[in-house]
């Protein structure tokens, strides 16, 4: 039995035991588990510390929030509280993903994870057929090299990963504020998407499965960039105002300048996201929509903010 499988094992004897349920969704609770990356078997980060007050808005903010995509108001506070009674005050083995699949049931968020199985079956489907049609075996050169990126793997952690995708996302969002001060129409526009590429390319190579494609990138950020409707139209104004000479690269810029750091790091999070959830760069058009939501509801809130 793997490592893997002995944690699922775990968390389902958590549902019988503990919370004295014999009827759940095994499947969602393998695909929360595995969207959850190595953290699961990481001592500190495999349990929730319902006492910690720190812990508890870090799942609100990172999980309910970023990850299911609710909007922050009392509700959730509650519901963490609700579920960490449930899962008994006494038991110091509250599992991490036994603890996200009560919110996802709670908040009817089932559906977000439907489309990290569907990849995992794809993926699985496309890998039987690449064998069934492939009669050339590994050469030594390949093995050594897939046997060090297994190690590589490995030697990962989740917390490791989220600081380091954390630190990319600011570098590269404070990147396009400053391309957005360029006192030039439309080349700062230019400039900005050019920092946004870069940074989902460094996000890609942080996820040992994903393989960065720049057509495809663009393609998503466009798609993302064009369902802002006249958010976009208003912004496309305020860049023209750079032209007038004196206040208007004060005013213009500054305007850019704040739209190339918030879009920039809201796009980075959606990606960081979606890598870390298992997705690849080959994204179906079922999880696009859901980005695209996301990028909009987020850029809607921002503009309101600032308004």
């Amino acid at each position: 039995m793997s490592k893997f499988d002995e944690a699922i094992e775990l968390y389902k004897k958590s549902f019988k035991e503990k919370l004295k349920r014999r009827k759940f969704d095994e499947d969602l609770l393998v695909a929360i588990a595995k969207s959850l990356g190595p953290s699961i078997y990481n001592k500190d980060a495999a349990k929730v510390s319902c006492s910690s007050k720190k812990e508890r808005e870090k799942i609100k903010k990172s999980f309910l929030i970023k990850k299911l995509g609710l909007a922050d108001d009392p509700s959730l506070d509650e519901a963490i509280i609700e579920v960490c009674q449930a899962m008994g005050t006494s038991n110091r083995n509250k599992y991490r993903p036994v603890f996200y699949y009560l919110l996802v049931e709670k908040f009817e968020k089932q559906a977000l994870f439907i489309t990290v199985k569907q990849e995992e079956k794809n993926a699985k489907a496309s890998a039987k057929k690449a064998k069934a049609k492939s009669k050339v075996k590994a050469t030594a050169t390949e093995k050594k090299s897939s046997s060090k990126a297994e190690e590589k793997r490995k030697e990962k952690n989740t917390t490791d990963i989220s600081t380091a995708t954390e630190e990319i996302i600011q570098k590269h969002a404070l990147g396009a504020a400053v391309a957005g001060l360029v006192p030039i129409p439309l080349v700062d526009m230019v400039a900005i998407s050019g920092v946004q590429y870069k940074m989902i390319k460094r996000l890609s190579e942080e996820y040992d499965h994903v393989d960065f494609t720049e057509e495809k990138t663009k393609s998503v950020v466009a798609v993302l960039m064009g369902g802002l409707g006249s958010f976009e139209a208003g912004l496309f104004t305020r860049i023209l105002f750079k032209g007038i000479p004196f206040f208007g690269p004060i005013i213009g810029g500054t305007a850019v300048s704040g739209f190339a750091y918030y879009s920039t790091k809201l796009i980075g999070e959606i990606f960081d996201q979606h890598f870390g959830s298992g997705g690849t760069m080959a994204i179906e058009d079922v999880t696009m929509e859901k980005m695209k939501e996301t990028f909009r509801f987020n850029m809607k809130k921002w503009r309101t903010s600032t308004e």
